[in-house]
């Protein structure tokens, strides 16, 4: 499942940033044609929101759906603005006690709309982690690192490489060789209970 959440630099001004416009774009996407990539649905916040407006509600939303949904997908992911998307991370890590799937946060630096951008790499190679089965926590990928949700910082707002993760190794990288795991002893071992949602963060 692919969660459009907020608008930031994977939407333009026009018809792409209305309800429906992303999804349309990454349903045009040749690239979901082929039978390597897993099949997706979509959810879109209505409306969408700039990632300086996510908060504590949005943040239950999400780790909502996620519980709503969580035995009918093998992954989550979910595209967020880059300004608060190490926040979003880090309180879904703590608020998805259990977790045994993973949820991969992406987002972009240049819009999917220009010819060049950063956008559809980073959201291809997230739906390819999260079909994998042996991810059991939250992350973010960025350009071409998939960084533990919770120690996911921003560290430039114009550099393709603008999350980074500096106390703690990257979980994964992708390059011109495929997916690496360099790190798979770091990935958190599979979970002895069931999902716990919480919500309540009083």
């Amino acid at each position: 499942m692919v969660k459009n959440g907020e608008g930031g630099s994977w939407s333009a001004p026009g018809p792409k940033n209305k309800r429906g416009g992303l999804s349309g774009l990454i349903n045009s996407m040749p690239e979901f044609q082929d039978d390597s990539m897993p099949d997706i649905d979509m959810v879109e916040f209505d409306p969408l929101l700039d990632s300086s407006n996510v908060g504590p509600s949005e943040w239950c939303e999400l780790a909502t759906l996620v519980g709503e949904y969580y035995f009918d997908y093998d992954g989550f992911v979910i595209i967020h603005g880059t300004d608060t998307i190490s926040y979003t991370a880090s309180a879904l890590s703590f608020m998805l006690e259990g977790l045994g799937k993973a949820v991969v946060l992406t987002g972009s630096i240049i819009p999917m709309c220009e010819p060049f951008n950063d956008a559809r790499r980073n959201l291809i190679a997230s739906i390819m982690f999260a079909s994998q089965l042996e991810l059991s926590e939250v992350a973010v990928f960025f350009n071409d690192r998939l960084l533990r949700g919770n120690r996911a910082v921003k560290v430039d707002s114009h550099s393709l490489a603008a999350i980074d993760s500096p106390n703690f190794p990257p979980l994964a990288t992708a390059g011109a060789g495929g997916i690496s795991t360099p790190n798979r002893h770091l990935w958190r071992a599979p979970p002895i209970c069931r999902l716990r949602v919480h919500t309540n963060l009083e």
